[in-house]
């Protein structure tokens, strides 16, 4: 009895032992998982910025006088869009949408000018230390670019200066009511062969006139060159300085009216 006992229980025991070595033995079954990740592509990071850079004041102007005039005279007469439209009917059809607009955004003021010009900007500031604000008008010829062409200052409906030099941006507050700033771009013949020898579409800057009144006339005291200073990077790992722990700056180039200054 014992014997047989013995002879079951090494069956039982060798059975086990089959299927562990069968069961252990078969290929894993592998289980793909499905990647949810989106795929990144490193890219490099860049930083860039534009400052100006700007010269030291100097007395010498550069301004032409014939560029700019203090003669007294009054406005244009305010006239009616059908008055406009018969001036010049070719004018008027081709730059109907544009005389519209004009006369939405600045009414009566843009009337006075239109068809043969419009305006492109309105700032409002004392010129002349009366405490009272003078109105600084942007125009530009119909048709044309590079705009403005020419800016003049108002005053109880009288043009008491304006300025139109090649290329002149704007005629700036001096922030005291003593006079203004004019920013403009030097262009023309007597350019060749300086930094201003370019196109129209891309001055390295502008030259920055100051203006102040002064017995009873708007006069030019000094001058700047202020030049478009590129700030580059493509390497934002930062660099500690020594003032403080926490303070960093980055690894930049500067690109200066063509030059690289690092």
């Amino acid at each position: 009895m014992n014997k047989k006992l013995t002879i079951i229980g090494s069956l039982i025991l060798l059975v086990i032992v089959v299927i562990f070595i069968v069961y252990d033995t078969e290929p894993a079954t592998e289980i793909e998982v499905e990647n949810t990740e989106p795929e990144t592509t490193e890219q490099p990071q860049y930083l860039s910025e534009t400052r100006e850079v700007e010269s030291p004041i100097t007395t010498k102007i550069t301004l032409f006088a014939d560029s700019y005039s203090q003669q007294i005279e009054s406005l244009p007469p305010i006239r009616s869009l059908d008055q406009i439209s018969k001036e010049e009917p070719g004018v008027w059809d081709s730059y109907k949408w544009l005389f519209d607009e004009q006369i939405q955004e600045y009414g009566n003021i843009a009337a006075r000018f239109l068809l043969g010009e419009y305006v492109t900007d309105i700032k409002k500031f004392d010129v002349d230390l009366d405490g009272n604000d003078e109105t600084i008008l942007s125009i530009c010829g119909t048709g044309g670019n590079h705009c403005p062409h020419r800016i003049i200052i108002i005053k109880e409906n009288k043009i008491i200066f304006s300025v139109s030099p090649t290329v002149v941006l704007s005629i700036n507050d001096s922030k005291n009511g003593d006079g203004f700033y004019i920013h403009w771009v030097p262009w023309g013949l007597e350019q060749e062969g300086t930094i201003w020898d370019v196109g129209l579409c891309c001055p390295p800057g502008y030259m920055k006139t100051r203006f102040i009144y002064k017995d009873g006339e708007f006069k030019p005291i000094s001058e700047q060159e202020v030049l478009y200073s590129s700030v580059e990077s493509t390497d934002l790992t930062p660099v500690f300085t020594d003032e403080a722990e926490n303070s960093s700056t980055y690894p930049i180039k500067t690109v200066l009216s063509g030059k690289i200054h690092k």
